[in-house]
């Protein structure tokens, strides 16, 4: 804190003030492994979350698509997906976000339905079977969507294990922000953990439940 007064009619008044510089250090992750050019862009939407500059226009927050109908999905998860290529295979796919389901569950669902060309018709029903639950399945220790929250509780102690250059974070799936980014036309997940508060890290989904650790960041 900073110590400021003001003098009104003689009289001394003292006011407490916060120091910025202090809080936005506080507030401010910086990176800890990765490629510095491509990371930094990532760091500024990390950052910006908190009222950091303007995250870069290279990037591309994904959003959700409405469409009439909608693909039927089992309880607790969204029917307003995002349709874009999330594991990086060429092949549209459609995504299901779920947030912040109360204090078990803080963090984001990702339910990923591959190839929506196999499902031409977008009202037919799907079953849980079909989906891949993403960041229960980054854990592989944790074969089958049925297993994962929010459908289960299984699975509640999976998580993202990420590992780069000599670095390595493990992010709770319950507690973990999650989102999708595209950049030069690729498909990037930003995680943020609720849990810990100073990890943070990018990685890249590839196959079905394989992903490449692109950054990592901290604070």
């Amino acid at each position: 804190m900073i110590k400021k007064y003001i003098k009104i009619s003689g009289v001394c008044f003292f006011i407490l003030t916060s120091s910025l510089t202090y809080s936005e250090d506080k507030i401010r992750f910086s990176m800890v492994a990765g490629n510095e050019n491509q990371c930094s862009l990532f760091l500024l939407e990390l950052n910006s979350i908190w009222g950091g500059p303007r995250p870069s226009s290279k990037l591309k927050k994904i959003r959700a698509t409405w469409k009439d109908g909608g693909i039927k999905l089992p309880n607790n998860i969204t029917r307003n997906p995002m349709y874009y290529d999330f594991n990086n295979d060429g092949k549209t796919d459609a995504v299901f976000k779920y947030d912040g389901g109360g204090s078990y569950l803080k963090g984001t669902i990702l339910s990923v339905l591959y190839n929506t060309e196999k499902y031409p018709d977008d009202t037919s029903s799907i079953s849980i079977s079909d989906l891949t639950i993403f960041p229960c399945q980054f854990d592989k220790k944790v074969p089958e969507p049925s297993s994962c929250p929010p459908a289960s509780q299984k699975a509640d102690s999976a998580g993202i294990n990420v590992l780069l250059s000599g670095h390595e974070v493990f992010f709770r799936g319950r507690y973990t922000d999650m989102t999708p980014l595209k950049y030069k036309q690729e498909s990037y997940l930003l995680l943020r953990s609720l849990s810990d508060g100073v990890s943070a890290a990018v990685i890249k989904p590839k196959g079905v439940t394989n992903f490449e650790t692109t950054c990592i960041f901290g604070r």
